[in-house]
């Protein structure tokens, strides 16, 4: 229905036009159709994004840990270097005359991070990654074979041993678009109120973050936890 909201500029623009034609120039005219217009698709997107945005967890585990160590390489740049004279008349040239240098030097701090089975990468920092190189008993030097300036950073990995004690669970949250929660006629369920919630000791989920997460609502069950 917001679309109908569209006719409004419009009969304006033309009932400007019927009574009111010779005080009006053509950029007036476009604002008074353009504006409106503007806000109405800017009030429309930003109401189905409120309506179908919803959140959902992506359970994933750790198969791989990285550390890159710091490196440099040589990016192409040109600064050019210019003279100016001026003669006796006081009339003055510039004359390029050459290059400063033809590259800078990019510098690449040290970098951690684990990758998931579903190719997704987190940041981590360096004890996380020491930690996880004991629980998987692995620590590999890797040859970057860089293309480098002055410091040839290689890298450290350490793999997954694939056994289920030493798994690392990640939960991260993602957002996506949920059209069925903002049809009335398809998903019309109540809110569920406070009382309810004490009623049926319903739980919302807790707060999350990718390594710190509980996988068990409403219990206080560390042992269960941990397996899980």
């Amino acid at each position: 229905m917001i679309w109908l909201a569209l006719l409004i500029p419009l009969f304006a623009v033309a009932i400007l036009a019927i009574f009111y034609n010779k005080h009006m120039v053509v950029a007036e005219y476009a604002i008074v159709f353009l504006v409106p217009i503007f806000c109405i698709v800017i009030g429309k997107i930003s109401s189905t994004y409120s309506q179908t945005h919803d959140t959902e967890y992506w359970n994933s585990y750790g198969i791989k840990a990285v550390y890159e160590e710091e490196w440099d390489e040589e990016v192409p740049c040109r600064h050019p270097i210019y003279e100016t004279e001026t003669d006796e008349d006081g009339y003055t040239t510039t004359t390029f005359v050459g290059y400063e240098h033809l590259y800078d030097v990019d510098n690449h701090p040290p970098k951690w991070y684990l990758q998931d089975n579903i190719g997704e990468h987190i940041g981590i920092d360096k004890n996380f990654f020491e930690s996880v190189c004991k629980i998987w008993n692995m620590r590999q030097f890797q040859d970057m074979r860089r293309d480098y300036h002055s410091i040839d950073g290689d890298a450290y990995i350490t793999i997954y041993d694939k056994e289920f004690e030493h798994v690392i669970p990640l939960c991260k949250i993602h957002s996506y678009e949920n059209r069925v929660q903002s049809s009335k006629s398809v998903f019309n369920f109540d809110e569920v109120s406070k009382e309810i919630k004490s009623q049926y000791t319903l739980y919302d989920y807790p707060p999350q973050n990718i390594f710190g997460f509980s996988p068990i609502l409403g219990g206080d069950n560390s042992g269960a936890v941990l397996k899980l």
